[in-house]
Formats: structure tokens, sequence, C-alpha cells
């Protein structure tokens, strides 16, 4: 049985759109997750399985959901499980929380999937792109935090699209990867994904992947 729960919006005109036959993604500054962490985005989530953070590099961070699946690698081991509850093609917000070795999966700000795994790093690099695979898929507001997310701030970030760089930084996020009017047009400058958690970390666009 799909949710129907209400889909989330990303934020006015701005998404993110990877086409993976052009090579699209975008690089990102190296974010080591160790122990207790969590990270969230908004995705337009489909029925065929893709990975859409990354690492390219020989030893592979991923991590990807579908409608009915979830697959991740830490830096020493792999999962794959299927969703306590199947979702909607559609725009949904992520989330993942790990405390310990319990790893928590929120969609629409709802935990929907609990598993254990081991406590081995997240180490990403790149949106849309792991190793030398890529993925075609539209996705917005990146959050990366080195501390757990409770249930209600999982909640109050799905309810409040509008705040998440407010939000992310109260919450403490060490990455806020939202794009802005000119993410990913032309050349220099623009294709620059900001950072806007105050620690400077920029993303930069491989190709044009903004869609308006």
């Amino acid at each position: 049985t799909l949710v129907a729960a209400p889909q989330a919006k990303p934020l006015s005109g701005s998404v993110m759109s990877f086409t993976a036959a052009n090579s699209d993604y975008v690089s990102i500054p190296e974010i080591t997750l160790s122990g207790d962490c969590a990270f969230s985005y908004r995705h337009n989530v489909q029925s065929t399985l893709t990975y859409q953070l990354g690492r390219s590099g020989s030893t592979l961070s991923r991590f990807g959901v579908s409608t009915t699946q979830l697959a991740f690698n830490t830096q020493t081991g792999f999962t794959t499980t299927l969703l306590d509850t199947p979702i909607s093609v559609g725009w949904h917000d992520i989330a993942l929380v790990r405390t310990g070795t319990i790893y928590s999966i929120y969609v629409d700000g709802v935990l929907n999937t609990t598993i254990t795994h081991d406590t081995t790093d997240f180490i990403f690099n790149t949106i849309a792109r792991n190793g030398s695979f890529y993925a075609s898929i539209d996705i917005h507001s990146l959050l990366f935090f080195d501390n757990t997310l409770s249930n209600l701030q999982i909640s109050t970030l799905y309810n409040n699209p509008q705040r998440i760089i407010e939000l992310g930084r109260e919450y403490g996020a060490d990455r806020i990867y939202v794009p802005s009017a000119n993410s990913g047009v032309g050349t220099g400058l623009f294709n620059v994904l900001p950072d806007y958690s105050g620690n400077k970390q920029n993303g930069t666009f491989t190709v044009s992947v903004f869609e308006v």
C-alpha cells in the first residue's frame, strides 16, 4: 500500500535535475560523517533505485532510495532492505539518522524504517554520482549533520521548507546545500552550489543542471 502523504515541496523555483547519460553531477568538498550523524534532502523518488549521494574514489560511500527500497554503503559495509512502508513516486523528504548501530529512515518527517548496521564512516563528495556511475535524479536541499536529529527536528524540517537554511543552522548542520537563483547556470561563479551553513564548503556543478 502506497502512503498517501503530502509531497514535500522544493523551495520556490529551484531544483537540481541530473541526467546520467550526460555525466551530470555535483562535486562537493569531501565530508566524513563518523559516529552519530544525520543527513536529509528532498528528492523526486522513483520506482527504480538510484544513489543520490556518493563518493568518487576507490572506497565508496553511497546512499539511495526508491519507492520500495533503501540501499547504502558505509566505508566497510553494504546493506539493502525494503522500506517498511512503500512510498509514492514524486517529491519526498528523505532523512537518515544514525545513533550507534541504529539507522532510522524518515520519509516526509515520519519514521519509516529502522535497521542495524556497522558504525564505520560515511564519506561523501558527490551528488548524483557514486564511483564511475551517474544517476538521473531531481534533488533539492541537502543537509549534513555530525549529530543526530530528534523526531521533532525531522518533522520541523519537513513542515517548514521555506526555513530550511535557518533550521539547518539552528540544528547544527555542517553543510546546507540549497541551489540559488543562478546555481548551475553558465560558467564561473554560476557553477557553484552554495553551502549556507557558514562553513564555506561550496559544491561545483560539472554541467548546467539547474532547472526553474
